[in-house]
């Protein structure tokens, strides 16, 4: 639900398109809602019994809602030919991949399957984008994100007006069913000249010099893990062997209209935002950024 990528069995039907079965059979299906929302499931072309409590008066139905952690059995007659679809009835849901194609073992297929069928199946792994651009009285923050079913790619900026910037770009894979665990290789680009002055005016490090939280231009590559509380647990490394954890969490509600952003890590870098919004596209916004300071402004969401 997080990322709003629908399946059954955790896959989507551009994934695992085709459930087989053969005409003369009596086919009983077992569905377990596993997420938060309800369900409405159709099934096209046949007419299925409702398995419940009734027995041989259960109810004959097309469509059953499967409430949240609830579990619904169905049984039809497999009398019929070609190909027929099987979805969610929330068409969103389907054009997300929550569908399978119920497919008669050795029946040719149907004007649907032939045309239709290939576009459906590219509608689950189109790209989505977003994007939150803050412009703030210290600086202006942009993080934006282009996403399908198993990928993402990720994009974070800051630049203050003194000219200090910092970029972080990283491609992800989401390695296991429930998408919580996910590895990703990127590029950190970032020059916060107004500190970095200041630390080689004391003397700084210059064994690190080229590599630290003030410059480095580096490639990397991690993996994240997702916590309760939607908190993203994030570990990476560098080319040079520095490692780096971050404990993050975005759009925490604290009401219908404000959200909270906390960020953390190993290299002392810390940030805090508050957003009321005003509207779809808008929010007004404050942060703090112990690199960059405290500022307030405008937040655009796309």
């Amino acid at each position: 639900m997080l990322r709003y990528v629908w399946s059954f069995d955790n896959k989507t039907l551009s994934e695992a398109d085709k459930i087989p079965i053969r005409r003369g059979e009596n086919v009983r299906m077992t569905f377990t809602n596993l997420t938060m929302m309800r369900h409405p499931l159709h099934l096209h072309g046949h007419f299925f019994r409702m398995v419940n409590a009734q027995g041989a008066y259960s109810p004959m139905k097309h469509t059953f809602d499967i409430p949240a952690m609830g579990t619904v059995t169905i049984e039809f007659e497999a009398n019929e030919q070609q190909d027929w679809f099987f979805h969610c009835h929330i068409l969103y849901h389907m054009m997300a991949g929550m569908a399978r194609i119920i497919s008669y073992d050795a029946s040719p297929q149907n004007e649907f399957a032939k045309t239709n069928y290939r576009m459906l199946k590219r509608e689950d792994n189109a790209v989505y984008p977003w994007f939150d651009l803050s412009v703030h009285s210290q600086g202006a923050y942009l993080e934006g994100n282009l996403s399908n079913n198993r990928n993402a790619l990720e994009f974070e900026g800051r630049v203050n007006y003194q000219g200090n910037y910092e970029t972080e770009t990283h491609l992800l894979h989401y390695l296991d069913k429930r998408q919580l665990w996910a590895g990703f290789v990127g590029y950190d680009f970032r020059d916060n000249k107004t500190l970095r002055s200041a630390e080689d005016a004391e003397g700084g490090n210059r064994r690190t010099a080229e590599n630290n939280r003030n410059f480095r231009r580096q490639a990397e590559v991690g993996v994240y893990y997702l916590l309760p509380m939607l908190v993203r647990a994030e570990l990476r490394t560098d080319l040079t062997g520095q490692v780096r954890l971050r404990l993050e969490r975005r759009d925490l509600p604290l009401s219908n209209n404000v959200f909270m952003d906390i960020s953390a890590n190993t290299d002392k870098e810390f940030t805090l935002g508050f957003r009321y919004m005003v509207s779809k596209y808008a929010s007004l916004s404050t942060n703090y950024d112990n690199q960059y300071g405290w500022g307030a402004g405008l937040t655009f969401h796309y």
